[in-house]
């Protein structure tokens, strides 16, 4: 029998807003930055991704992180998922977020409906032991409860994790496997107080270091300072060992708009 090519990881309620949930595991990755890892995909069950972001659907898997976007008025109609649901006048603007929904997560989202992708049970963990693991390709990690990543982390050979909901009291414990994904030198100081090891993406002309020149600990993203350097062979955003920074990249347009928060 042919391996599928991911598995339903989790299959629930959000913790963020207690709305239908799903979780896939992605067993392959062409990504050049992060190398051969599974992708942990976190998406609303209910309607696609697309659907998603332009409704605000995507809070029960983003929460409340800015780089989601805006919701709008104007002359906008789409459909999306096979539940067909149209809407009307509404679309997202200013969206920065790097992943590009209409993309990988849109083709998960079909093939779940489908029906394309097994149960994670004792039969299929084999395909997630010893291999490292992305929790969040998309979504947020504390949008499933702690026990589904637990099960992984006694899987996997090591991992990348990343939550913006780390300001949230209900959400401290995720801070021995998630890096607190931060924009600037004070959130990332407001993060550490919580014990969370911090992920900074650095705006243009933003230092390493805060005004007062007192180090934040931080080590620049080893993946962005060689192309022989991938994500699957680092894994040092796991939580547990190190502050990292990073500058905004992408394209022209993004960069822009992530400066402005």
């Amino acid at each position: 029998m042919k391996n599928p090519s991911g598995l339903v990881v989790f299959d629930g309620l959000s913790r963020i807003n207690k709305q239908p949930i799903i979780a896939v595991a992605t067993l392959r990755s062409d990504n050049t930055k992060l190398g051969d890892m599974v992708n942990v995909w976190i998406l609303n069950k209910k309607c696609s991704p697309s659907l998603s972001i332009h409704t605000g659907m995507d809070y029960a898997v983003c929460g409340d992180c800015e780089l989601r976007g805006h919701i709008t008025t104007g002359d906008y109609n789409s459909q999306g998922g096979h539940i067909g649901i149209i809407h009307k006048q509404t679309r997202n603007t200013r969206r920065t977020c790097y992943v590009v929904q209409h993309w990988a997560p849109t083709n998960i989202f079909k093939k779940f409906e489908e029906g394309g992708y097994p149960k994670l049970t004792g039969k299929t963990e084999y395909l997630l032991k010893n291999r490292p693991i992305r929790f969040g390709s998309s979504g947020d990690p504390a949008a499933i409860p702690l026990k589904t990543w637990e099960k992984l982390l006694g899987l996997c050979l090591g991992h990348t994790s990343y939550t913006r909901q780390w300001k949230f009291p209900k959400n401290r414990s995720f801070n021995t496997f998630c890096q607190a994904s931060v924009f600037s030198v004070e959130e990332a100081k407001k993060a550490q107080a919580k014990g969370f090891r911090t992920f900074r993406v650095s705006k243009t002309g933003q230092p390493v270091r805060d005004v007062s020149g007192k180090s934040l600990n931080e080590m620049v993203c080893p993946a962005s300072l060689s192309e022989k350097m991938q994500c699957n062979r680092c894994l040092i955003c796991n939580g547990q060992y190190r502050n990292v920074v990073i500058k905004v990249h992408g394209s022209r347009a993004k960069i822009a708009a992530f400066n402005l928060h």
